[in-house]
């Protein structure tokens, strides 16, 4: 039977517990769909309540005078009710940040219904009390009252329950062990659904024992590293082993051959192939326009730019002529786009629309980033070590729930909205230096997501990617993208700040703290970490003479780690007091300082450059240490070291990624380049944090970006089309083509 818990929701006459005030309590004691209990009370906030507020909840100052109580007398009744029951709530961390102020409900177990969403609701698109109510048929006739919104979350806490008690009993029983040492209140959400779930499955009687027993079995592979992996080969990309030598390459003809530009122009006319198949279809004779300027720039070999505004239909304007001169000329084409949901759109609407108008066969592929793709590999790993913190836990739940359904393994089909999270799947994902097809290829032939879009890539027509990938191919000489020679760059007035961000660096202390801290644990780190880890697998198969060498090598790395750590904390305090000193604004703003010539002359600089100077030696002794460390394991092969491979590849990876920082570091304090801008901030800490510092981070970037994309872009292709609404740069070479 569920235990019995409580929803809670408050009303407050703003955001921040340090200035504002409650204004309502609404409670609802419930044993799964079971409500036992329901109270609220207005609360007397002892000032006047913001007209928005009013407007938002529909409380007046005149009703909270009449039937409001005292704060004190309030949340008694509060306790008296809930006591030391569990308590769920949307968003709970702001209720909590009320309550705790008060200094009541500070021992109760709480649960977060939108964690739990995130988890188990990843397609919802918004995760607001409100959207989640419509998304999963939840009547919310009264939002943003303290009753209602406790009903509401409820009503939520119950549906996820059910899903959660539909997930397979080999991934719940994966989360509870993996969350066992982690402080991570959602555990205790996913031991009830293990409980109930067992109970369910000896009836037959839970959905998902129904739909488990209509499904033929899945085909079983062995993976590297045992029992774990099975979670993984759960993706139903496993199942497509053998598509790789389906995809067919492209066979580039040695003489250009034309394309038609009438024929392709009469499918968008009036009475073409597309009024015919696409229902509401609309001519328009700019899209026609453009897309015969398109197909001329191709047969010439010309650049072309087309400023098309709203509603012009560009996409299919290029999308024709794309893919008729990529299968006449079995060339490629490349499609950039500035945001990944115009790369989904052409993807997932403009292509199939194109395939059901018109007779053509045609590939079409989308190809992301290395970090947009979950590494079996490293997944792999971090189900073995464990997660570091609840950040990661949560990650790993979101990721194993996903994996039976996803055909891509792109995060970005999971939802992510912190920071904190985001940093715990770039430590999944395939954005490793040490990356290969061949380590990858223990995964089966389409077993690595990123591998398995980059052969579909090649196999394709037409490449859909975003500017930052189109920008770190160049930066790469041409190792991220399949070989092209024709460009398509659509959100073009976007792509100058895309070039920008791509080669800007910016570095702060805590970025610098969580590199140091994957390889050592540091001052109140209790997660796992790559020294120790090391260490751990080598005494567990190496002889004792061996593993009291290796033992020794991390030892002394891992000295250096915390000593790079406290020379990192004296720079950064002084990089801060730079800053301080030479800005005036004050207060809770962020403040700036560019670091010209002559500022680089002031004796408050020359204070930070020495500071420099030393922990850019520390950090020379680390990665010294590392490279000695791993000239240790290199000899330690036949050993039988448990993920050998796996391990020294995060070693060589931790490696690669401190020495780029504190490289980028030393060229923005003792090396500037005349053709970089750079500068230095003090961020103030958020609001309502007791004791908290700035941040202080340093910041470089290229001054002119037109040259590079000219050179590395323009002159290297043979055809490139620039198109966006709004276009105002003519650059040498290219034909201006306005008027759409």
């Amino acid at each position: 039977m569920p235990r019995i818990a409580v929803s809670l929701d408050l009303e407050t006459t703003g955001l921040d517990p340090n200035r504002d005030a409650i204004l309502e309590i609404g409670v609802v004691k419930f044993r799964g769909d079971e409500v036992l209990d329901e109270w609220s009370t207005l609360v007397d906030p002892g000032r006047p309540i913001p007209h928005k507020i009013t407007e938002l909840t529909g409380i007046t100052q005149a009703e909270v005078a009449a039937k409001g109580k005292p704060l004190f007398e309030a949340l008694r009744e509060a306790e008296h009710r809930i006591r030391d029951l569990p308590i769920v709530g949307h968003n709970v961390a702001f209720d909590l940040g009320f309550l705790n102020k008060q200094r009541v409900f500070t021992r109760n177990e709480f649960l977060d219904t939108f964690e739990l969403a995130s988890i188990l609701v990843p397609h919802a698109g918004r995760y607001g009390l409100g959207a989640l109510a419509r998304e999963l048929g939840i009547d919310l006739p009264a939002a943003h009252r303290a009753l209602a919104d406790a009903k509401a979350t409820h009503r939520l806490y119950a549906r996820l329950a059910e899903r959660a008690r539909d997930v397979p009993a080999q991934t719940l029983q994966e989360i509870l062990r993996l969350s066992a040492s982690i402080d991570w209140p959602a555990r205790a959400f996913f031991e009830d659904a293990a409980r109930e779930a067992a109970r369910g499955a000896f009836s037959g009687g839970s959905i998902g024992a129904q739909i488990a027993a209509k499904q033929p079995p899945r085909r079983r592979r062995v993976r590297p590293g045992g029992a774990v992996p099975e979670l993984i080969a759960q993706s139903p990309m496993f199942a497509r082993e053998a598509q790789g030598a389906q995809i067919k390459p492209l066979r580039p003809n040695p003489d250009v051959e034309p394309i038609d530009t009438e024929t392709i122009a009469a499918a968008l006319e009036q009475g073409g192939a597309f009024e015919q198949a696409i229902d509401h279809f609309e001519h328009r004779p700019q899209q026609v326009h453009m897309l015969r300027a398109v197909c001329e720039a191709l047969n010439r070999g010309e650049h072309l730019i087309v400023e098309a505004g709203t509603g012009t239909g560009k996409s299919l304007a290029y999308l024709l002529p794309a893919i008729h001169w990529a299968q006449r000329n079995g060339e490629r084409v490349v499609v950039s786009t500035n945001t990944i949901n115009l790369q989904e759109q052409l993807a997932t609407k403009d292509a199939p629309d194109l395939q059901k108008a018109l007779p053509l066969d045609f590939r079409a592929a989308v190809l992301k980033g290395r970090s947009h793709y979950l590494c079996p590999a490293r997944l792999a790993a971090m189900l073995q070590s464990g997660p570091a913190n609840a950040d990661e836990m949560r990650v790993l739940a979101k990721v194993l729930l996903w994996l039976p359904s996803t055909l891509s393994g792109d995060g970005d089909e999971l939802f992510m909205p912190s920071p904190a999270e985001r940093g715990a799947w770039a430590r999944l994902s395939a954005d490793n230096p040490t990356c290969t097809s061949e380590r990858c290829s223990q995964w089966g032939d389409a077993g690595c997501f990123f591998h398995n879009a980059r052969q579909e890539a090649e196999g394709a027509h037409v490449v859909i990617v975003n500017h930052a990938l189109l920008l770190a191919d160049v930066a790469v000489e041409n190792r991220a993208l399949p070989e092209y020679k024709y460009l398509i760059v659509d959100e073009a007035h976007h792509l100058e700040a895309a070039t920008t961000d791509q080669l800007s660096f910016s570095i702060n202390q805590y970025d610098l703290r969580r590199t140091l801290e994957e390889l050592s644990p540091l001052q109140r780190s209790r997660g796992p970490n790559l020294l120790d880890d090391a260490v751990g697998r080598v005494r567990s198969a190496c002889p004792a003479e061996i593993a009291s060498a290796v033992t020794v090598y991390a030892e002394q790395v891992s000295g250096g780690v915390a000593e790079a750590d406290r020379m990192a904390e004296e720079f950064f305090a002084l990089v801060g007091d730079f800053v301080e000193r030479h800005t005036e604004a004050k207060g809770d703003y962020t403040l700036r300082a560019r670091l010209t010539p002559a500022m680089r002359t002031q004796p408050a600089w020359s204070n930070v450059e020495i500071a420099w100077d030393d922990l850019n030696a520390q950090l020379n002794t680390v990665l010294d240490g590392l490279d000695r460390l791993n000239r240790a394991l290199s000899d330690l092969t036949d050993f039988g070291i448990p993920d050998y491979e796996e391990m020294v590849a995060r070693l060589l990876g931790a490696r690669r990624g401190l020495d780029e920082m504190r490289g980028s570091t030393n060229a923005i304090v003792s090396k500037p380049s005349p053709g970089s801008i750079y500068w230095v901030e003090s961020q103030p800490p958020a609001s309502g944090r007791a004791g908290a510092r700035p941040t202080i981070s340093l910041h470089a970037a290229p001054l002119h970006v037109g040259p590079l994309v000219e050179e590395h872009l323009l002159k290297k292709k043979k055809s490139v089309v620039l198109t966006s609404a709004t276009l105002r740069t003519v650059s040498r070479g290219v034909v201006p083509y306005r008027g759409v």
